[in-house]
């Protein structure tokens, strides 16, 4: 009786050593997440045991993994240089960015004199191109009172002075209604480089590689069902997108690269800005 008791521990032990841990992925609104957004409506991520935590900001992704609240986050190059990290690298890219990162505002820059009030997410790359733009413009950081709001709260704003915001899709669709149009964007340069992708450290990447591998298999999943139907893919994932019709949705998948499948170009954009990937197999 003894015997098959012990038995039974060890094979209890060994179960449970083998059953899959759940895999926290912190992803905000941005378009070119909405792979990740269709695999998790369709119930592919819990199959798999992966919860997607939807995020109001890149800034929030990049808090909730420096505290370990998750296991990876969907972010730009920008983020992970702000982790300072040898062990985080990037395990699967979503996208280029090729105007869906943009500048906005209400006013004529020629016509102004005073000072500007500008919103953006400080902690996230769209200081990046904020500061590209000044440099860009020739103008002093001086000339603007620097708000720091997640993408939801600015887009929810009223605004009655001139003001300068520093945004993405979807929330410009937002902004747009409000009389805000687009003066700069990552199109508007080759230099301005911005890779959203996957990251995560060595000890979760080993721990998590397979589910890791599912998520890259369902995002070209996704994206073949976006190009065959993209009316039905936007009708799964319109709820992670706030104030977001087929036709803003059809309009700002133009304005960014989907390379997943990462080709020659892409590999040596990753040289130029140093951000390490690693393709998991």
């Amino acid at each position: 009786m003894k015997r098959i008791f012990f038995i039974l521990i060890i094979a209890l032990f060994f179960v449970s050593c083998s059953e899959k841990k759940e895999l926290k992925v912190a992803a905000n609104s941005w378009i070119g997440y909405v792979p990740l957004f269709y695999a998790d409506k369709k119930g592919w991520l819990k199959k798999e045991k992966i919860k997607l935590i939807n995020t109001v900001s890149l800034a929030e992704s990049l808090d909730l993994y420096k505290k370990n609240f998750v296991d990876a986050m969907a972010a730009t190059q920008y983020e992970y240089f702000l982790l300072n990290r040898e062990d985080v690298y990037a395990i699967m890219l979503f996208d280029r960015s090729n105007g869906a990162d943009m500048i906005m505002s209400n006013f004529d820059f020629r016509k102004l004199h005073s000072k500007i009030d500008a919103y953006m997410e400080v902690d996230s790359v769209n200081y990046l191109l904020f500061k590209y733009f000044l440099k860009e413009k020739n103008l002093k950081q001086n000339m603007f009172n620097i708000h720091n709001l997640d993408q939801g709260q600015i887009a929810k704003k009223n605004y009655s002075k001139p003001t300068l915001i520093v945004t993405y899709a979807p929330y410009d669709a937002e902004l747009k209604k409000k009389g805000f149009k687009v003066i700069d964007s990552t199109k508007n340069s080759s230099s301005l480089i911005v890779i959203d992708a996957l990251f995560s450290d060595a000890a979760n990447i080993q721990k998590h590689k397979e589910q890791f591998i599912k998520i890259r298999e369902f995002t070209i999943k996704a994206l073949k069902v976006l190009k065959q139907n993209p009316k039905e893919f936007y009708e799964a994932v319109k709820e992670y997108l706030p104030g977001y019709s087929y036709s803003d949705f059809k309009a700002d998948l133009k304005n960014i690269v989907w390379i997943v499948k990462p080709d020659a170009h892409v590999k040596k954009l990753l040289e130029k800005i140093k951000l390490s990937y690693k393709e998991l197999k």
